[in-house]
């Protein structure tokens, strides 16, 4: 429950983040953990002033219209430039939901793109794990905004994860203690 409010919160808040029209691009990612699986929520805003250009760069055809496979071919790029690890082996992430804004919105810097994804993992507590994220797609802007969030089992036993970060690299790492 924790952390599903979390998850609700962190939308809400990307939500209202991009109700507004943003002076810079602002990228987030959201990673929500458990033991057995792993979310990674994306949320790109554009600016007034690169929003226009960005919408440009996505419409391939150039017909105005962000078709599927643009939107598709956007998010798997944004994937393959994302790099979660557990205990040193890349997760593969597989998108689950996408949604664009259109040209409009874009160019008034109002509206986000938001592109989730997810994969398996496998964090028995009989033993510490280690994640890290980095996410290099820098198409839009440099750097990311990275932040965890915990379903409940991680979160049920005596100790809970703790968080690094490494802003010159912009990655965020996440022990995992046994329990």
């Amino acid at each position: 429950m924790r952390a599903a409010l979390g998850a609700a919160a962190a939308v809400a808040f990307v939500s209202a983040a991009s109700a507004h029209p943003h002076a810079h691009v602002d990228q987030q990612a959201l990673l929500s953990l458990g033991r057995t699986k792993a979310v990674l929520t994306f949320a790109i805003t554009p600016s007034t002033k690169d929003g226009a250009h960005m919408f440009s760069h996505l419409d391939a055809n150039g017909n105005g219209l962000l078709e599927a496979s643009e939107k598709a071919a956007f998010a798997e790029s944004l994937l393959a430039q994302t790099y979660l690890t557990a205990d040193g082996a890349r997760i593969k992430l597989r998108v689950t939901y996408m949604q664009f804004p259109g040209r409009r919105a874009m160019a008034a810097g109002t509206g986000a793109i938001r592109i989730s994804s997810e994969a398996p993992v496998s964090l028995p507590a009989s033993s510490r794990h280690r994640l890290d994220l980095m996410v290099a797609h820098s198409g839009f802007a440099e750097g990311w905004t990275l932040q965890a969030f915990y379903y409940r089992d991680l979160l049920s036993g005596r100790s809970v994860p703790s968080v690094s970060r490494n802003p010159k690299i912009g990655s965020l790492g996440i022990s995992v203690p046994s329990g």
